[in-house]
């Protein structure tokens, strides 16, 4: 299957963003609810179509002190069909373009967390400092002199 990335200029909540976080766990719902129906999201978005034209999953870059934070989001009926592995590929490619270090994302607990956390494996992401977060370096860090 393919996919279309494409970057939405001025992110704000739309039909397709609530129908993708609908299939959301509730673990994950407090920090996707500060932005339901919000005018402006933070970060930078994009959104995945499939062949028919259809916005199946969504993704967030955020810049803080030189990391990437990420966020995939997969419509259900689209979970397994590689919408979340592209939307990762194409997040690395933008982190790497802007010279970031690291990609880092969290993982709520919830009845997914284990096959996100296998995917997040598979993407090369590697635990982090807490029990929710993983990262993975995007750009090699200069040898000291």
């Amino acid at each position: 299957m393919s996919f279309r990335w494409t970057r939405m200029m001025n992110p704000a909540w739309t039909a397709d963003l609530e129908r993708i976080a609908a299939g959301l766990p509730e673990s994950a719902m407090p920090a996707v609810g500060d932005w339901r129906g919000a005018a402006m999201l933070p970060g930078t978005w994009w959104t995945v179509q499939d062949e028919s034209g259809a916005v199946v999953a969504a993704a967030m870059l955020d810049t803080v002190w030189g990391d990437g934070h990420v966020q995939v989001w997969v419509a259900p009926d689209a979970r397994r069909s590689g919408a979340g592995s592209f939307a990762m590929d194409q997040l690395r490619g933008e982190a790497q373009s802007r010279g970031l270090a690291w990609l880092r994302g969290e993982v709520p607990e919830g009845p997914d967390r284990d096959r996100v956390v296998a995917w997040l494996d598979r993407c090369g992401f590697t635990p982090g400092c807490s029990v929710s977060e993983y990262h993975l370096q995007v750009r090699r860090q200069r040898a000291a002199a």
